[in-house]
């Protein structure tokens, strides 16, 4: 017979310590399951958990175990992150007592971008409940003398003897809503607990940490890292458990780095300036950057100097990786990690790479041929890595080459404009004085030999170039 917990709590029960535990163990990872589908509760309480109690005949209290699960989606949201069209409600969802400080204040910004986050809140509001019997800011009615209190620091007593789990619980109701743990690392951190008081003791629950054989992914996973993989990119439709995966592997590998950054549900409207500004948020960065440049000078400094492990996840553009974190600093910052994850293979072809992937010896000397004609200028040899990635035909290799050394445009230049050398290369000549770009064009000249002393070009060359 299922149950509400509230009324187990208001029934005054004496429960014990391994029962409690396994009960909020349960709701976290209820919790999990839907963050990791992209649904926020937003209305998390007792009154919203329904226990099937089981009594094996052995417990004195009659209380062996429980099977937990949550009730009440009615103000639930949606595609958490991927819907830019959050509006402003004239009343807040969910139940004021349990209700996180930032919707409190209800501010669109904070209901869009911190909705998983205030699940976290009230789920530590639930615990309280849970461990202490009392409802949380107990006579409390108005949102304003909420607000006030919560934001001077006041929270629910907690009970003296249960330490462990009290600073957990301290931690998921923190004002800053950035520094709150995920349920993925509350699930982990409360089967440590488990471990701890349940020796000897039967506890009924789900299926552990291995969904999906994750732990045959995290080994696969650990031993590219070991062989120097510095980016992972994880590509597929929405639903595989792209973003479970990578919660699972920051969760189990973030003791091995120094700093951590986790952005979750990227979405299209996100500029690398936003993204930037968030990992530095997380970061508890104080100064605020004015411009794209400043920012990423900013991040440069920190990625370079400490080994970091960084997720994005649900990135819609190429853009939003290589403007937050270029190639370069990965390469040169042995032992980081990127992590990915995106629906679109061709936002992270130019990271990608997979066993047994070999250029062929035709296109080795087709690439050296490039990197000379290039002659030495780094931004076109960016420029040009960003067009092969993931190209293997030799003939668009030669094509490329062919079009390098005669000024043209490479293909596909009208559709993506970070493909247009010589318009990238031309903002450069452009910002030069007159004078300057006739000398410019004149040394030109010295190194051009198809190019007569009146200026003009040599019949077989003007051949060449109408073929």
């Amino acid at each position: 017979m299922q149950i509400s917990l509230s009324n187990i709590l208001e029934a005054k029960r004496a429960m014990p310590y391994y029962f409690l535990i396994d009960v909020i163990y349960q709701i976290a990872r209820r919790m999990c399951y839907l963050h990791d589908i992209e649904i926020a509760h937003r209305d998390l309480k007792s009154e919203n958990v329904l226990l099937n109690v089981i009594d094996d005949g052995k417990s004195g209290n009659g209380l062996h175990y429980a099977v937990g699960k949550l009730i009440d989606f009615g103000c639930s949201k949606i595609n958490v992150g991927r819907n830019p069209k959050v509006k402003e409600n004239k009343y807040i969802y969910g139940t004021l007592r349990y209700i996180a400080p930032e919707i409190l204040k209800s501010t669109t910004k904070s209901i869009e971008m911190y909705a998983f986050e205030a699940d976290v809140y009230s789920f530590a509001m639930t615990c309280s409940k849970i461990l202490s019997g009392e409802d949380p800011f107990d006579g409390i009615d108005t949102k304003k003398e909420l607000l006030k209190k919560i934001e001077k620091g006041e929270r629910p007593k907690l009970p003296s003897n249960c330490d462990d789990l009290s600073k957990l619980i301290e931690e998921c109701w923190t004002l800053n809503p950035s520094r709150r743990p995920s349920f993925g690392d509350i699930c982990k951190r409360l089967i440590t607990l488990k471990k701890k008081y349940l020796v000897g003791i039967d506890v009924v629950h789900d299926c552990e940490d291995n969904i999906m054989g994750v732990e045959q992914f995290l080994s696969n996973i650990k031993q590219l890292c070991k062989n120097g993989i510095n980016a992972l990119c994880f590509v597929g439709m929405s639903g595989i458990g792209k973003t479970t995966l990578e919660k699972f592997t920051f969760d189990t590998m973030q003791h091995m780095y120094n700093v951590l950054c986790f952005v979750e549900g990227i979405q299209k409207k996100d500029s690398a300036l936003s993204i930037i500004c968030k990992v530095l948020n997380q970061l508890n960065f104080e100064s605020k950057p004015r411009s794209l440049e400043e920012v990423q000078a900013m991040m440069k400094e920190v990625l370079m100097s400490k080994k970091f492990m960084m997720v994005l996840d649900d990135v819609k553009d190429k853009s939003q990786i290589n403007d937050v974190v270029p190639t370069n600093i990965l390469c040169f910052n042995k032992g980081s990690i990127l992590i990915v994850t995106t629906q679109n293979w061709e936002v992270v072809k130019t990271y990608s790479y997979r066993d047994g992937d070999e250029l062929s010896k035709e296109l080795i000397e087709v690439g050296k041929e490039i990197v000379r004609s290039c002659n030495g200028l780094s931004l076109s040899l960016k420029v040009l890595g960003s067009f092969f990635g993931g190209q293997k035909k030799l003939k668009c290799w030669e094509r490329a080459l062919q079009k390098l050394r005669r000024g043209r445009p490479l293909d596909g230049d009208e559709i993506d404009s970070e493909y247009k050398l010589w318009t990238v290369l031309k903002i450069s000549f452009d910002a030069m004085k007159v004078e300057e770009k006739n000398m410019f064009l004149d040394i030109c000249c010295f190194f051009c030999n198809n190019v007569k002393w009146d200026g003009t070009i040599k019949k077989d060359h003007n051949t060449n170039m109408n073929q």
